[in-house]
């Protein structure tokens, strides 16, 4: 029987099959913005992990740049916050950033694409922001646990392991 190209690439990136059912994927991209990224650094750095591929991993400046004046400190405190922590956390864990001064800033979805980053048949994973959520919670019937495969071998769940 005829497989879809998203069957293909699935089963291409799938690492194992989970207890509960679910699929364990390899990601090969992980684009970060200064939204929902806080939360999963302050976890990162709460278990004392670091982030698994920082070269796989990329971030960028989205929803909360200034579109008049863009000169730092932002005069909005919570965007020249969110701007700060996404420097400092980027810089801690070794991911690349696209700030304002890199010339590659813009729409988390958009760079990827722009830069080269993202490949067909690549798997790749993104903070979700709030319409990203509702259609998240639609199609939880396939969630997949986060990838741990590296060097072709599957990692523990503890990545510094």
């Amino acid at each position: 029987m005829a497989r879809t190209l998203f069957q293909k690439v699935w089963d291409l990136h799938a690492a194992r099959r989970l207890p509960n059912g679910q699929t364990q994927l390899y990601i090969g991209l992980h684009l970060v913005h200064e939204v929902t990224s806080p939360q999963a650094f302050d976890d990162l750095d709460a278990r004392g992990w670091r982030v698994r591929a920082p070269g796989r991993t990329f971030a960028t400046l989205d929803h909360i740049v200034p579109t008049g004046v863009q000169l730092r400190p932002f005069a909005d405190g919570l965007a020249e916050t969110m701007t700060a922590a996404l420097e400092r956390n980027c810089r801690a864990h070794g991911v690349k950033l696209f700030d304002l001064a890199s010339g590659a800033q813009g729409i988390v979805h958009v760079i990827g694409p722009e830069l080269g980053l993202t490949q067909p048949g690549m798997t790749i994973c993104c903070g979700a922001t709030v319409e990203e959520v509702i259609n998240d919670r639609m199609s939880r019937k396939r969630s997949v646990a986060d990838a741990a495969v590296v060097g072709g071998e599957l990692e523990d769940a503890n990545p510094n392991d």
